[in-house]
């Protein structure tokens, strides 16, 4: 069977959305975001002139640690995902293809 790859990404295991929580299926494609960011949720806040104000709730999201020993340093949550010394360097990357038959 040849594999036809789609996009790869980041591996999402959970999240925990106000109080609840919600798992994902690691065989599933919803599972491997193409881009990593350690808040998924935004809310927006109207203000009185009509103006959208973002901010994030205390939600939380569970990724795939994949097996890169940690620095010691401090690691940010910003920068691209091939620099050594952010947080998605540390997530598990995943891969989605098609399989034709």
């Amino acid at each position: 069977w040849d594999a036809i790859p789609l996009w790869h990404g980041y591996t999402l295991y959970a999240m925990a959305v106000k109080g609840g929580a919600t798992g994902q299926s690691l065989t599933s494609p919803s599972s491997c975001l193409r881009h990593y960011s350690p808040v998924l949720t935004a809310q927006c806040q109207i203000s009185l002139d009509g103006s959208c104000n973002f901010f994030s709730s205390n939600d939380y999201t569970y990724f795939l640690r994949n097996t890169k020993k940690l620095i010691t340093k401090r690691v940010g949550h910003l920068g691209g995902a091939d620099e050594d010394d952010t947080q998605a360097s540390y997530i598990s990357r995943c891969r989605v293809c098609m399989v034709k038959i």
